[in-house]
This record gives C-alpha cells, sequence and structure tokens, in this order.
C-alpha cells in the first residue's frame, strides 16, 4: 500500500470518517500533491486543507502551499 492509504487507514481507525479522507497516491512531488489539492478546494469550496506529513516534509509542505497562498494545517504523523 501506498503512503497515502497507510495513512487514511491510520485516520481511519483514530475517528476520522472515510468520506472526510482525501489521499492523492498518484502524485509523485509535494507540488503535484499541492496542486491537486488546491484544485480540489476550489472544486469543492473547502474552507481549509489539513495535510498529514512527517517532521521532516513539514517545511517543504508549509512552503509549497505559502507559495501557492494557501493557508495548511500540518499533522505530524
Amino acid at each position: 500500500p501506498s503512503f497515502a492509504e497507510l495513512m487514511s487507514d491510520h485516520l481511519e481507525k483514530k475517528g476520522v470518517k472515510k468520506d472526510d479522507i482525501i489521499a492523492s497516491a498518484q502524485t509523485k512531488t509535494t507540488s503535484e500533491e499541492a496542486d491537486v489539492f488546491l484544485a480540489k478546494s476550489q472544486e469543492n469550496a473547502w474552507h481549509s486543507i489539513a495535510s498529514l506529513s512527517n517532521s521532516t516534509h513539514m517545511p517543504r509542505v508549509r512552503h509549497t502551499f505559502t507559495e501557492r497562498n494557501q493557508e495548511v494545517e500540518l499533522l505530524k504523523t
């Protein structure tokens, strides 16, 4: 399974509804992932985005979303 699938399973076990989890196993870079989620955010009129990441990747995730003028809530794995 991909990291996205593993984290989705983990979130479900923690009580997050499956319908509230959007995972992107198809992307290869943080930049691609940000673009995918920003497009989904606009399509669905989301008010916020949260990203589940480890501490090593968090600065890159924050920087990538900040470059796109989008706030992101970072959740540490």
